[in-house]
């Protein structure tokens, strides 16, 4: 199955407004998903053969890749991280 590759924006986050320093930098992200849901919402996004086995190359990177499947298993590990890094942190201690 096609992954299909996202670039999000990026810049350094600063600016001359008193809020832009309590701001995280933003960095660019690459995001591979399946491309069979993914696409419509990408039309823009390279496509990539999740399939192959051997290294294609990653024009947002220029570099060559391999693309490595995983479980299920794993894929909702992750996901259930990342779910919980974007909540918002809470003060330790009483």
């Amino acid at each position: 199955m096609p992954a299909g590759l996202r670039r999000g924006p990026s810049g350094s986050g600063g600016g001359s407004s008193p809020t832009s320093s309590t701001r995280p930098a933003r960095s660019p992200v690459t995001l591979i998903a399946p491309a069979g849901v993914t696409a419509a919402h990408f039309p823009e996004a390279q496509i990539l053969n999740a399939s192959l086995s051997e290294p294609q190359h990653l024009d947002h990177v220029d570099a060559d890749i391999t693309v490595q499947r995983l479980e299920h298993t794993a894929y909702q590990q992750i996901t259930t991280a990342l779910k919980v890094s974007g909540q918002p942190s809470h003060p330790a201690g009483p």
